[in-house]
């Protein structure tokens, strides 16, 4: 993610009418983000978290999907470091009989 002081000077750099190609070599992007930000609301404030957060910028999280059952196992087990849950698999019903044999010696 580019920090809000990069983009800001991106955003002066364009004003002072460089070329994209110039912004992008000067500060070290590609032209294609030069032109994004040039398109962007002019940067107003520096803290880069809190810019993240009231414009939606960057990529959402990975793991939000998965936000909301994390934290229900996480409250079934407040008090343990780690929670094992016990899965039909997990007490052995499964498995085969020789799953647990070392490799074959020749």
């Amino acid at each position: 993610m580019i920090e809000m002081l990069k983009r800001h000077e991106i955003q002066i750099l364009r004003r002072a009418n460089h070329t994209l190609a110039d912004v992008a070599a000067f500060r070290g992007v590609f032209v294609r983000t030069v032109r994004r930000v040039t398109e962007e609301v002019a940067v107003e404030a520096a803290d880069t978290d809190a810019e993240r957060a009231r414009r939606g910028i960057g990529r959402p999280s990975l793991a939000e999907p998965y936000r909301k059952k994390v934290e229900a196992v996480l409250a079934e087990c407040p008090d343990q470091r780690a929670c094992r849950r016990r899965t039909p698999a997990s007490d052995g019903a499964r498995r085969h009989p020789l799953a647990n044999r070392g490799r074959r010696r020749w």
